[in-house]
């Protein structure tokens, strides 16, 4: 009987131990997964409290895997920053292709508002292949950066790519806006090279 108990009793930690695990994979993470040799596969939304960067030297390939990363007590501009020398390829490998990256935004300080940039490439290379990247302004390019657009799509409420001495490739996916008074691109000092694609916005 004692035996039979200490069975049961030992099951019942077991599990207990289990279950916040098991919530914790199903709910909503605060941060990116680790990259493995390289790779980040989401296998849960994720609502950032910092900004993901890649940095100089990095090259990361961000599988969204059907997964959306949204604001979460995250306050600056961008959800994901690319510095010079760093390299970003988005892609989305579900099969229903519903990933998404998707920036609002927010009250830096009272009285001061953050837009809501999705990818900012600030002189690193940003290439979106599948997916979808969404904000005030989804991608962003400053500081001779580079934004490769080969599928997906891009989607902003004012400009859906914005680029300041950098330069943009679309040969793929749809580029659009869509609030009132917006534009697909907005192009300042910059190289936009178009061979494929839509812009529409």
């Amino acid at each position: 009987m004692k035996k039979r108990f200490l069975s049961v009793l030992m099951v019942l930690c077991m599990t207990m131990c289990i279950m916040p695990a098991t919530a914790l994979a199903e709910g909503t993470a605060s941060a990116l997964p680790d990259a493995v040799n390289g790779v980040i596969t989401l296998n849960s939304d994720v609502a950032l409290d910092a900004a993901y960067v890649v940095s100089e030297g990095e090259s990361i390939l961000l599988d969204l895997n059907g997964y959306s990363i949204t604001r979460g007590t995250y306050t600056k501009s961008a959800l994901i920053q690319v510095n010079t020398g760093g390299n970003l390829v988005v892609r989305d490998n579900s099969a229903a292709k519903a990933g998404r990256i998707y920036s609002t935004n927010a009250l830096d300080t009272p009285g001061k508002t953050s837009i809501g940039l999705g990818i900012w490439a600030v002189g690193g290379t940003v290439t979106i292949e599948s997916g979808t990247v969404e904000g005030t302004y989804a991608l962003y390019a400053t500081q001779s950066g580079t934004i490769n657009v080969a599928g997906g799509t891009v989607s902003g409420t004012t400009l859906g790519v914005y680029a300041n001495n950098s330069t943009v490739n679309i040969s793929g996916g749809e580029v659009k806006a869509t609030g009132e008074n917006s534009a697909a691109a907005e192009i300042n000092g910059s190289g936009l090279n178009i061979s494929g694609g839509t812009l529409s916005g």
